[in-house]
């Protein structure tokens, strides 16, 4: 499974997890604990994709920052995903 991410989706709290959670049928993904854990324990094989991350307002920078490292903890929970970082 491939996820796609850019600065876009970061634009609220909501377009993001409701994005993620359109990638997962089967589960509720609304926070940052439900993202971890459909990650972790889901499909085997997901690459996450996060483009144009400096490109994300001032104000979502936080909420993406918090994104990013629980992706990093989730790299580390699980050896099939793989987080990719693209900047254009």
């Amino acid at each position: 499974m491939l996820i796609l991410v850019d600065d876009i989706k970061f634009e609220t709290e909501e377009i993001f997890f409701n994005y993620v959670d359109t990638m997962f049928p089967d589960d509720k993904i609304s926070d940052l604990d439900s993202l971890y854990k459909v990650l972790t324990d889901g499909e085997p094989d997901i690459e996450f994709i996060v483009s144009d991350f400096n490109e994300v307002k001032e104000d979502m920078k936080e909420f993406a920052n918090s994104i990013l490292h629980k992706l990093v903890d989730v790299k580390t929970a699980n050896k099939n995903f793989k987080l990719t970082m693209i900047e254009t």
